[in-house]
């Protein structure tokens, strides 16, 4: 039987994801920076890479606003295997 500390409850664990989430776009916009600085620098007509960058963002984006809103209306009660899927 597995101790109880390695449940954590499925709002709080979507929330730290959301964070992570967040925090991971903030480094992407950071890259997508860098990569349009570096194509400016290098008069690179192609724009594609700054094109990957900047959609990189957005999904990281789009996914931080889903997983907080999935966070936002869990139910209190539902907990997951924490342990388990840390150790996957």
């Amino acid at each position: 039987m597995q101790d109880v500390q390695d449940f954590a409850r499925l709002g709080a664990t979507l929330r730290n994801v959301a964070r992570e989430l967040a925090e991971a776009r903030a480094l992407a916009v950071r890259v997508e920076e860098l990569v349009a600085s570096l194509a400016s620098q290098a008069g690179a007509a192609d724009i594609a890479e700054c094109q990957a960058a900047d959609m990189l963002t957005q999904r990281l984006d789009g996914l931080a606003i889903y997983v907080g809103a999935l966070a936002a209306h869990a139910p209190e009660e539902v907990v997951i295997d924490a342990a388990r899927a840390c150790a996957a």
